[in-house]
């Protein structure tokens, strides 16, 4: 099943590795290098999954950009894969952000871990 991803990350290297894993897997990504882009990204309902680098700009910026995203009129169809190098307890069990994401990964992500859970979180969106 192809999708549209948006690849948000502050790491060139990050941002080809994954548009590339996911562009031969058949998806179409389209990438974003920085914060300010991100947060400017249209409320269009374009894309059907989003990965987001936590570590995105400032400390949080990651978690910022899923809840805007989340919350825009298209965002609860929207999967969303959050990436970190660290913990992300915190935010997993603060309220405000329980509802933000689909799934959490932890860097660094696997070929195999990566394509399995863009599936896994585009058929939990698809019975939705």
């Amino acid at each position: 099943m192809a999708c549209q991803i948006l690849i948000a990350s502050p790491s060139r290297s990050e941002r080809e590795m994954m548009a590339s894993i996911l562009s031969e897997a058949g998806h179409i990504t389209d990438v974003i290098p920085s914060i300010e882009e991100a947060m400017r990204v249209e409320d269009s309902g374009k894309y059907d999954l989003a990965i987001i680098d936590a570590d995105f700009g400032a400390q949080g910026q990651g978690w910022l950009l899923a809840k805007q995203l989340r919350h825009s009129h298209w965002g609860k169809n929207l999967g969303i894969i959050i990436l970190t190098r660290s913990s992300p307890m915190g935010f997993m069990h603060d309220t405000e952000y329980r509802d933000l994401y689909d799934q959490v990964l932890f860097f660094p992500v696997g070929v195999e871990e990566l394509l399995a859970n863009v599936e896994r979180v585009m058929r939990f969106r698809k019975k939705r």
